[in-house]
């Protein structure tokens, strides 16, 4: 018996599940199932059936039937060439799917390539999009704080505003102020402001006021004190001027008396060198250069004594100055080439005595001496004359007694330095004028001329 099924319209083999509807056709099991899912009725005769209505079929057969039926066999041929011409279509299609699949994937490469490179451009310009947006939230929050920090400089301009009309406006301006300000809550904390910024300049000014009035004082004090010095230092010039007239006059009258002495030592010079028929100038003049003294009247000194072997008309300055000729302290001592001062009242330094000693020439001639005549006209004058005349010679002396032998001078009692008053120092000290130094005096003359 060969049973179809006419839903899959294949031949019911034994051994496969048979299901029935109430009808009584017969079907697979697995194809009646599949089709009451879709619509419950009978496929041939549409009549009404469900699963529960569905009768499952058992077929039996005998131990007789050995041989294969040729219609399972036919089918089985069948099947298997059903499935081969359905794997050659799979196989065909998967072959058209792998052409399809290659070219589709050489798009897709392209594809990806191209969606790749527009990938990283818009990564790029999301990049810049990025910062751009960071630079505007940046200048978003800038402008936030620059119009908060406008707000607060328009509330500080207008607290300023009302200070300064407070500080330096008029009674009505203020009081306008006050009464525009008396509103809400910052007008109590403006006008607490202007009356703490008023208090402020009230202790300020008073601090000021106090320390100008300190500073005035001192200035006045200073005042008073320059008065009292510019008094002082005026004073100060008044005795300076009155000094320097008698400075002045001092220095006229050594003037005219170092003009004096030149012209007695220009005298006594022509009359030493030029012949005369006076008495003593011949005597003087022989005296001075007939005399048998070496080297023309120059000294001969030596190291261990201190005496001279010829006649000695003037004496050295002593080491020691008195206080009359001192120059004042911090003053530079003069140079060898300038005037050397002598000390005239102050008695010389005793010198060692030797066997023989000689009246000096200025003794025997009686140049020095203080008789009448003409020498003794020519060394009238200064102070200074006076104590020359005075001034002796201690200690034994050799020397020539003008006649071709020696002398050995004679001590007798010698009187007591002359005591004269010290003139009154004055407040200021004399200066000497500088290119003053050097004087031409009598004293000087005889020590050059007798100097080794």
């Amino acid at each position: 018996m060969r049973a179809t099924c006419m839903i899959c319209v294949d031949i019911i083999v034994q051994g496969q599940d048979v299901s029935a509807t109430p009808c009584g056709h017969t079907f697979h099991a697995h194809c009646i199932t599949e089709w009451i899912k879709v619509s419950k009725s009978c496929p041939q005769c549409r009549t009404k059936a469900t699963e529960r209505t569905l009768i499952k079929l058992f077929f039996e057969t005998g131990d007789s039937e050995i041989e294969t039926d040729p219609d399972t066999l036919q089918q089985q041929i069948d099947n298997l060439k059903f499935q081969l011409k359905l794997k050659e279509q799979e196989v065909k299609k998967h072959k058209e799917d792998a052409g399809n699949s290659k070219a589709q994937a050489v798009a897709l490469r392209e594809e990806f390539r191209a969606r790749e490179n527009i990938i990283v451009n818009k990564e790029t310009t999301i990049r810049a999009l990025k910062t751009q947006l960071l630079y505007v939230d940046n200048v978003v929050d800038k402008s936030k704080k620059m119009k908060e920090e406008v707000n607060e400089l328009k509330g500080k301009l207008k607290l300023l505003q009302g200070l300064e009309t407070v500080l330096t406006g008029t009674t009505e301006e203020v009081t306008l102020l006050v009464n525009g300000e008396a509103g809400g809550l910052s007008g109590v904390k403006n006008i607490a402001t202007f009356c703490t910024v008023l208090k402020k300049e009230l202790s300020r000014a008073v601090e000021k006021r106090t320390k100008m009035r300190s500073e005035m004082m001192v200035v006045m004090r200073k005042c008073k004190e320059a008065e009292k010095n510019a008094k002082s230092l005026k004073e100060e010039v008044d005795t300076l001027t009155i000094s320097t007239r008698h400075l002045e006059q001092d220095n006229d009258g050594l003037a005219n008396e170092n003009t004096k002495l030149k012209a007695k030592i220009r005298a006594l010079e022509q009359s030493i060198a030029s012949p005369s028929d006076d008495v003593r100038s011949s005597a003087l003049h022989r005296l001075l250069f007939e005399s048998p003294a070496p080297a023309l009247l120059k000294r001969l000194h030596s190291q261990l004594e201190c005496d001279s072997v010829t006649p000695e008309v003037v004496r050295k300055r002593p080491s020691g100055i008195t206080k009359e000729l001192k120059e004042p302290t911090g003053q530079k001592e003069p140079d060898s080439g300038t005037t050397k001062l002598v000390d005239l009242i102050s008695p010389p330094p005793a010198k060692k005595p030797l066997s023989t000693s000689v009246h000096p020439l200025t003794d025997s001639c009686n140049i020095m001496k203080g008789g009448r005549g003409f020498y003794a006209s020519l060394h009238a004058g200064p102070t200074t004359s006076q104590a020359w005349k005075d001034r002796q010679l201690v200690g034994d002396q050799v020397g020539y007694d003008g006649l071709g032998g020696h002398h050995r001078a004679d001590e007798f009692p010698k009187p007591s330095p002359l005591m004269r008053q010290l003139p009154k120092k004055s407040k200021f000290l004399y200066k000497p004028v500088k290119g003053k130094g050097k004087t031409n005096k009598l004293t000087n003359y005889f020590e050059n001329t007798f100097e080794d």
